[in-house]
Order: C-alpha cells, then structure tokens, then sequence
C-alpha cells in the first residue's frame, strides 16, 4: 500500500438503530452502508418534502449504488470461526439489503434495486429511477450511492495498479497528478416526474433532462479508459435531454487525478463541448479534488455539486492546480456530468436549472415539535430552529406549511432547551420579516407572534426534562 490518507466520515459507528425501529443485535450485524443509506433517505424525504407517513405503502422506488463488502471481510477476519454469526450476519451484510432494508422500513412498494457498476454505481442508480419513472413502474424515486471505508483490502489492491495518491490529494487536471484518495459518503436525490411534482406544489431544485449508460468494451486493460465509448456516451446522453453541446455551459468531470485517465476524459469532454457556443464559455469542474473519491458514490457527489454551483449561479475554484479561479455562471443554464469507472461502464446526465417559483400561503405553524427522543432526530431539531432563528432569507410561512403539511408526524415529543434570549430574538426577528413583507397583514402578525410563543415557551418549560 502506497498511500496513508483517506476521507472519513465522524462517528460512522454510531447509529440511532430505535429510530428506525431496529434492534441492538441486528444493527450490530448491519454494514454500516445500510445504516448511512436510512439516514440519507430519512433527511432526503424531509428535504424534498415528502411526510414518510404519506410514503407509507407508496410506488416507491429506492436506487443505491454499493460496491463493497469491507464490513463483512472485517467480521470474518475477526470470527474466523464463524461460531458467532447470526441470521442478522447475512442480512446485515447483503448488498441487496442497502435498498430493501430502506424500502422495507418505510414501506416502499415500488423497484427496490441496489447497483454495482463500481465508480459509476450511484449515477446509473439516477439513470434507472429516471427510466422507471418515465415508464410508469413508480410514483417517486429515491436514487444515489454509498461508500464505507472499514477494511484496508481495497486500498492495497488499488495501489497495486498505481491509482492512489502517496501524496493524499486529488490534483484533477493537474500535471502533477499522481493518483486519488479514497473517501466515504453518501448521497441520495429524490426524483419525480415534472408533471406529478408541478401538479403536488413540490419545491423543485433542477430537472434531470436526460441520461445514458455505455460501457467501454475492450481495451487495453480492464482499467483503460476507452476514448471512442466515452464521447459516444457522452453524445446519447445529450440526444436523450435532446440538448446541443453549445447549450451546456459546465461539466463536471469525472477527474480523479489518475495519469492516465483525466488525459482522455478531458479529450473526449473538449471533442463534444469545445466547438464554438453563444453561451460563452464551457466550464470545467471535479468535485473529488475537494472530498476525494467516493468510489460508488462518487457520481451523487458530482451531480449534488452541479446542481448547488447551478443554483447559486457560481462554480468554486477548483482547488490542487497551479492557477485557479472561482468563475461566476448566471440562470438559465444547463450542466452536464460524467463519471466513468474501472468497471468500465460510464454513465452521464443533463440537469437544468429549475425556475419553479412557489406561491406561499398563510398557514398556522406547528404547535410542537412533535419528535422522538432520539440523538438523530433531536439533531435534526436544532438544524430547524437554528434555520428560524438565521436571517435573512427565512421565510417564516413557507417554513410553516412545510412543518404542518410535509413533515413526518413521530411520537413522543422531544423538549428542547432554549435560552429566554433565544425566544426573545426569535420573536422580534419573526415579527420584523413580516412587517418588512407587504404580503401579511398585522392579524398575521399577532397571530404569528402568539404561535411562536407556545413553540418557544414549551421548549423552556422542558428545560428541565431530559430531551
């Protein structure tokens, strides 16, 4: 093994198993992949909206992309013997169970499919959720990948073919450029048809236009990249959003930092995108230069950062090369991203911009923060009023309808302990984004100010009950 680094995820460990209503002895026996792949899910839903009450029974699909076993290669090394295993053994550490585990907790009755097409894994996870939406096989699609760190097996086998850095960076498109670091994550995006999601009022972030899958066919070497199959993919997934290359104004690369590798990635993306385009320039990007590679969820990270640099209208620098510079892009745009893989399977998307603008209604805001007495969720609790409490750009109505309408309903309340400085803040805070809003009326004032008053003096009236 060549190389010491990695990027590691804090407290990969831990795991809140009676929130999702499993036992001490099976989450011991579960691959940490499929417990991060049920946190992911849970905070995707509630980001996209979506009450897990209301999934219940739902055409749900679930998507994951996984490639590794390193949890179950770590249990055998330290049961040799295999006296200790269980019936949790098998199932904690079945690829298949990154995704059924997650349809079969929430009650998702639509394709439940894990994918290994090794670096590539979590974007054709997107493309299939995106085909079997198109065909009508589910209603909703939870799609992306996975990546755990617990065994130094991989490691070894990959500096054997020269692939990680002795240095621990990834220096994309830098002629310095001496191999990847391997990193952990997860990442997973909620898809539905445009139709459905315009028709329900969901808050669209950006549209997936179109996407393709290829493999490299024969090369040198299984791991050599193949220049003809790339720019072939990369010109089916441009005729499937039925986009021209001029059109696209950033893509994020694969780009790993591999001697060989970027060289022809780079070629091909220059072959497609490099003629001339009224948009302007075409702006190049790899997000592993930042995180490292995340291997069967490398692509989820590429495709979250594309649409965050789309959103924001700017790309960051990209970090490891002699001269770099953040450039700004402004909407309309689209973007494209590519990963390929030493599987030899490649698989790229078009994402656009969504300019979807939401009609806010006034609604009373939840009375409660109605909560398990869980580490997870009380997490997820301070994450909200931290949110309440940040201006500006808090939209306290939309927050409302959000928490009253699309948000999951758990028993057990949880008491949060606020400071008497904490509320008064929040309050005045609360009343100056309305009267600044020429769209609510002072009775929403009064009756917003009475509202956030039982939230808050309920939370102080728990300070001393244990959360």
């Amino acid at each position: 093994m060549n190389t010491r680094w990695g990027g590691f995820l804090n407290g990969i460990d831990q795991f809140d198993a009676e929130f999702f209503g499993i036992t001490s002895p099976q989450a011991t026996e579960m691959d940490p992949q499929q417990r991060l792949v049920l946190e992911v899910a849970w905070r995707a839903f509630e980001n996209a909206g979506l009450s897990i009450d209301k999934l219940n029974g739902s055409d749900t699909g679930v998507f994951v992309g996984l490639s590794t076993n390193d949890y179950m290669h770590l249990q055998i090394k330290l049961k040799p013997d295999l006296k200790d295993y269980n019936a949790y053994s098998g199932l904690g550490n079945a690829n298949s169970l990154s995704a059924n585990q997650l349809s079969y907790i929430f009650n998702l009755r639509g394709p439940s499919v894990t994918v290994d097409t090794a670096c590539s894994s979590s974007l054709t996870s997107v493309h299939l959720a995106a085909r079997s939406l198109r065909q009508g096989e589910c209603e909703i699609a939870i799609a992306g990948g996975v990546n755990a760190l617990i065994s130094p097996g991989t490691t070894v086998t990959l500096s054997q073919f020269n692939m990680m850095s002795p240095a621990g960076r990834c220096k994309v498109f830098d002629s310095s450029a001496d191999g990847y670091v391997r990193s952990e994550g997860c990442g997973l995006v909620v898809l539905k048809r445009r139709s459905d999601a315009v028709r329900d009022g969901d808050h669209i972030i950006a549209y997936l236009l179109g996407s393709a899958i290829g493999q490299n066919g024969r090369t040198t070497v299984i791991t050599a990249p193949n220049a003809a199959a790339q720019r072939e993919v990369i010109q089916k997934a441009l005729a499937d959003a039925h986009c021209r290359p001029e059109d696209v104004t950033v893509v994020e690369a694969h780009g790993t930092g591999t001697i060989v590798g970027d060289p022809a990635e780079v070629e091909q993306i220059k072959n497609v995108y490099g003629g001339p385009s009224p948009a302007g320039l075409c702006y190049l990007g790899s997000v592993k230069a930042n995180v490292g590679h995340l291997e069967s969820a490398a692509g989820i990270a590429g495709l979250i950062k594309l649409i965050l640099c789309v959103q924001h209208g700017e790309i960051p620098p990209q970090i490891h090369l002699l001269y770099r510079t953040a450039r700004s892009v402004g909407p309309p745009a689209e973007a494209g991203s590519a990963r390929s893989a030493h599987s030899a399977s490649a698989a790229q998307t078009r994402t656009q911009l969504s300019r979807q603008t939401a009609t806010r209604q006034t609604t009373p805001l939840l009375k409660k923060l109605g909560q398990r007495r869980s580490c997870f969720h009380f997490r997820q609790e301070m994450k909200l009023l931290c949110a309440i409490r940040t201006p500006p750009g808090c939209v306290i109505f939309d927050t409302q309808k959000t928490i009253r309408l699309r948000r999951s309903r758990i028993r057990s309340p949880c008491g949060v302990r606020i400071s008497s400085t904490a509320i008064t803040t929040s309050l005045a805070r609360a009343k100056s984004w309305l009267r600044n809003s020429s769209r609510h009326r002072n009775r929403d004032i009064q009756a917003t100010n009475t509202t956030l008053r039982s939230v808050f003096y309920s939370a102080a009236r728990a300070r001393n009950t244990p959360a």
